[in-house]
């Protein structure tokens, strides 16, 4: 119980903190864009470089199978969206806008507070996080890959899908950047000056307390209580049946302790902010996207806690 309340509470508070602030307007409307855009650009990016740089070869190889685990289950939920989205008679549009938001899981910004603060309480070692952050990078990936991919699907101006459009748009997020250049760093056995890594680190530890800040601020309840089928729905699928298929892949491959409480974390992570930049890019259903990021957000903060106290 002890590793819940360490785990999930500090999350849960910072996420109320910002909506307040953002609520009463404590600074100015800008502020948290900026905060956001100095995570997503500095912070993240900067704490995923230091953490796949810091692996060896040894833990990104036996993170891929995990990867693997985590991306079978965002398929999952993706095809069993679009029958969601069949059977409730939704437009295409609209069909693709609730499989994308009910695959994409909130893994840097959601996902990694919460298994940062967990491997912390029960004292795990460095290897152990080093995996669990090398695990979600070829995730991060496939995630924009899909997105893009479902995003453009479902665009009324039926926008033709270019390959190199879509390697740009995958290569140019900096989250993708800095591990990948991490991952370079760790093979080729790299090693950072000191000064440059005690940078680096301060840099990445504003992440998590801006981020979920940040997203606090932008929870939005008003257009949730119009379409709340649709958005339960979709929210159901993406933090409640995404980690019983976790669970279920994972039951067919050697797990430890450490690598199963960070996957089904993940697993159980809300739907992303950043689903939003495509949907609106390819006019998918704003007001959906919107919705599932919201409930899925209160829906997976019990679901992470139940996990933790399971495992």
């Amino acid at each position: 119980m002890q590793a819940v309340i360490d785990s999930i509470l500090p999350v849960f508070a910072l996420i109320i903190l910002g909506k307040l602030l953002q609520y009463y307007r404590i600074f100015k409307e800008d502020f948290f864009k900026q905060a956001n855009d100095l995570v997503y650009y500095m912070a993240l990016p900067s704490l995923l470089f230091i953490s796949a740089a810091g692996a060896n070869t040894q833990q990104i190889l036996s993170s891929l199978k995990f990867s693997g685990v985590l991306i079978i289950t965002a398929l999952s939920c993706a095809a069993i969206s679009l029958l969601v989205g069949k059977y409730m008679k939704l437009n295409l549009s609209a069909t693709m806008t609730g499989a994308h938001v009910a695959f994409r899981g909130n893994l840097a910004y959601a996902g990694m507070p919460v298994v940062f603060l967990l491997f912390t309480s029960l004292a795990y070692s460095e290897a152990d996080l080093a995996r669990a952050v090398v695990m979600i990078l070829p995730v991060i990936i496939f995630y924009n890959f899909l997105g893009l991919v479902l995003a453009m699907r479902g665009d009324d101006a039926k926008e033709k899908i270019s390959f190199s459009k879509l390697l740009l748009q995958i290569f140019k997020n900096p989250l993708i950047i800095s591990s990948l250049l991490g991952l370079a760093f760790a093979c080729l056995k790299i090693h950072l000056p000191t000064f440059a890594y005690s940078t680096l680190k301060s840099l990445g530890a504003m992440s998590f307390p801006l981020v979920l800040l940040a997203l606090g601020a932008s929870l939005s309840f008003t257009q949730s209580r119009k379409i709340l089928a649709e958005a339960l729905s979709f929210s159901i699928i993406k933090c409640v049946l995404s980690p019983l298929m976790a669970a279920l892949f994972l039951s067919f491959i050697q797990s430890s302790q450490a690598d199963k409480s960070a996957l089904l974390i993940y697993a159980a992570c809300p739907s992303a902010v950043s689903s939003y930049i495509f949907t609106a890019k390819y006019n998918g259903w704003r007001d959906l996207n919107s919705a599932v990021v919201v409930l899925s957000t209160l829906i997976s903060l019990p679901v992470m806690a139940f996990l933790i106290y399971v495992l």
